[in-house]
């Protein structure tokens, strides 16, 4: 008797479209597959039970922003903010009517 130890090829993790997408509501627990996916796209919320591939209301998430410093300003290309942001107190005193 010849005896075959061949590998058993391993299931692709599919990847989900949801996890890109804007509309998205997904919840994961600790342990490994413990994932609830809804999709926003609608009200109410509609629970996705298996892998999307393909999605005719999908929208990309926008890509992560660039390191901003404090505040509303722009980050101005090639330079670097500081590491610690210099805190300045302004205080304002009213002047008293006589």
């Amino acid at each position: 008797m010849i005896t075959l130890n061949l590998p058993r090829p391993r299931p692709r993790a599919l990847q989900n479209l949801c996890d890109a997408c804007v509309f998205a509501h997904i919840v994961r627990g600790h342990a490994r597959g413990e994932e609830m996916i809804f999709c926003g796209f609608a009200f109410p919320l509609r629970h996705v039970p298996f892998a999307v591939r393909e999605c005719t209301d999908f929208k990309a998430k926008p890509a992560p922003e660039s390191r901003r410093g404090p505040g509303f300003a722009e980050h101005p290309a090639g330079e670097e903010w500081e590491d610690v942001a210099e805190i300045r107190t302004v205080i304002v005193s009213r002047a008293e009517d006589p």
